[in-house]
């Protein structure tokens, strides 16, 4: 696969400009159909439940759902006891595709996990970092860096590998977990380790990968209350400008080239397929759409906006193969998607990344969060922050 140069930092130089010119368009320009009035295929698809929590005594959090392969799947986070008022790290995992779960307790607060080749299963907890040979079954404890609070991990085989989080600093491994370094471009970075977030990692090739992240300067004025209890007054608010980091490496993570760029929004999501990435910005509420999914071609360095709504939060985007795109938010009032409150979920499809529809998903569906998790186009899973985790299903 041969990759521009310039194939990531063209994906930092959004359309958006804010509010001083013309309102930027909402893309599609039309509301995606939904399924019961869509001829496509993809609408006679529909997300059903594969795992529910629900207990009458007790609530769960889940931080992360992700499958290695169309039988084995874990979903891990807190849960918590409202007799007792305790909270402790839980998970489930199934080894037949969602047919069945097994719950487990983890000795720590689970933020992410990552699958390896073959059985290995990274988590990152809050404390410590975990590895499984056994796909779940057997845990082993390993180090975190003593930086700031580690979120996402990135392996490339058993040994190496690397950890990221809030803070400036990126690390990197060659024994597993045991031991971990800073990555030196990241340690040389001119920004302020308490502003800094890295936040996702990929590989499209054995030698070029990028990690993403943001530098989110405090606001300079007061406020007394967040935006989503005062939605007029954020509305009117004068944005403030940040910065989207993309680290590149192209000899498999031996040096790194960092990148900077101004940017209105915070760039929390990155997923490859080939030659092709979606990257999930987030703007706030003050700005005219709450999220952007950007679309990144890196044979040609090209990259354009797929995917903005007013009434649509999106936190995760996959590509599909043949161009389409798979799309995972939330259903949400223009001006208050970050309201902290449960709302429905809802996955669009696109089968050119043109012509979206909006597919049928579980009524009880909803939360805060909603990430996929992808292995084929009929093995797609979607897995809410509220205990729900549903599959892409064909109906009958």
């Amino acid at each position: 696969m041969t990759l521009d140069r310039r194939s990531f930092l063209t994906a930092l130089l959004q359309p958006l400009a804010g509010r001083r010119g013309a309102e930027p368009p909402q893309i599609p320009s039309s509301p995606p159909a939904h399924a019961e009035t869509s001829p496509s295929a993809a609408a006679r698809w529909r997300w059903r439940p594969q795992f529910e929590f629900d207990e009458l005594d007790r609530s769960v959090l889940f931080n992360d759902c992700r499958f290695s392969n169309a039988e084995r799947g874990i979903a891990v986070g807190l849960v918590t006891s409202q007799r007792k008022g305790s909270t402790e790290g839980y998970g489930v995992l199934t080894r037949n595709g969602g047919g069945q779960w097994s719950p487990f307790k983890i000795k720590d607060g689970p933020l992410s996990v990552f699958w390896g080749a073959d059985s290995a299963l990274w988590l990152v907890g809050e404390q410590d970092l975990w590895f499984s040979p056994e796909a779940g079954l057997t845990w082993e404890k390993r180090k975190l860096p003593s930086g700031g609070p580690m979120i996402r991990c990135y392996f490339q085989d058993d040994n190496r590998g690397w950890i990221f989080g809030a803070g400036k600093f990126f690390y990197f491994t060659e024994d597993g977990g045991r031991r971990w370094t800073k990555v030196p471009e990241s340690e040389a970075l001119d920004l302020k380790a308490e502003h800094t977030t890295w936040s996702s990692m990929q590989f499209i090739s054995a030698s070029a990968g990028l990690l993403i992240g943001n530098y989110t300067p405090p606001r300079r004025e007061r406020q007394a209350f967040p935006d989503w209890m005062n939605p007029v007054e954020a509305a009117k608010r004068r944005l403030t400008p940040a910065t989207t980091l993309a680290a590149e490496t192209r000899d498999g993570g031996k040096t790194w080239k960092i990148q900077k760029a101004s940017s209105f929004g915070r760039a929390v999501r990155l997923n490859v397929l080939g030659a092709r990435g979606l990257v999930v910005y987030h703007y706030g509420n003050h700005f005219e759409f709450p999220s952007e999914v950007m679309d990144l071609d890196f044979k040609t360095g090209e990259s354009k906006p797929l995917f903005r709504r007013k009434d649509t939060l999106i936190y995760d985007a996959v590509p599909l193969p043949g161009g389409g795109a798979v799309l995972a938010g939330l259903t949400v009032e223009p001006a208050m998607a970050f309201t902290p409150v449960s709302r429905p979920v809802t996955v669009l499809w696109s089968e050119n990344s043109a012509d979206w529809i909006r597919q049928k998903v579980h009524y009880r569906a909803s939360g805060r969060r909603a990430v996929l998790s992808y292995i084929a186009p009929d093995f797609i899973w979607c897995a809410t922050d509220e205990g729900m985790i549903l599959r892409l299903l064909r109906e009958a």
